[in-house]
């Protein structure tokens, strides 16, 4: 997010919309993570 050259809400959401649609719920932006909850369970998480 912090490589987008318009930061404006349109350009937030449009940026946020394509990374959920590729399952990447995480995002960071400089000093802040955005999560999506994506309301089921992924399997990005191990036992470990």
């Amino acid at each position: 997010m912090a490589d987008l050259t318009y930061l404006n809400d349109g350009s937030v959401l449009a940026n946020l919309r394509d990374r959920y649609a590729r399952w990447l719920i995480y995002t960071y932006s400089g000093l802040f993570c955005v999560v999506i909850n994506p309301y089921k369970r992924l399997p990005i998480y191990t036992m470990k």
